[in-house]
């Protein structure tokens, strides 16, 4: 085992790993919803397109 110390520096770099595989995977996640969600909105009212259509699309 170990002592306190040793798990609580090896919880730390657990937990910074953790952070940096997640963080470009659900900003990646993020921009494919708002692309998706701006296609979508644009498809089902095409005339006059929604105000928010082309911000998501932008951000996406």
């Amino acid at each position: 085992m170990g002592t306190d110390e040793e798990r609580a520096k090896t919880s730390d770099a657990g937990t910074v790993a953790v952070v940096a595989v997640l963080t470009p995977v659900l900003t990646g996640a993020f921009a494919a919803i708002c692309l998706l969600v701006g296609y979508v909105l644009k498809l089902l009212d095409p005339d006059p397109e929604p105000a928010f259509a082309q911000p998501l699309l932008t951000t996406g």
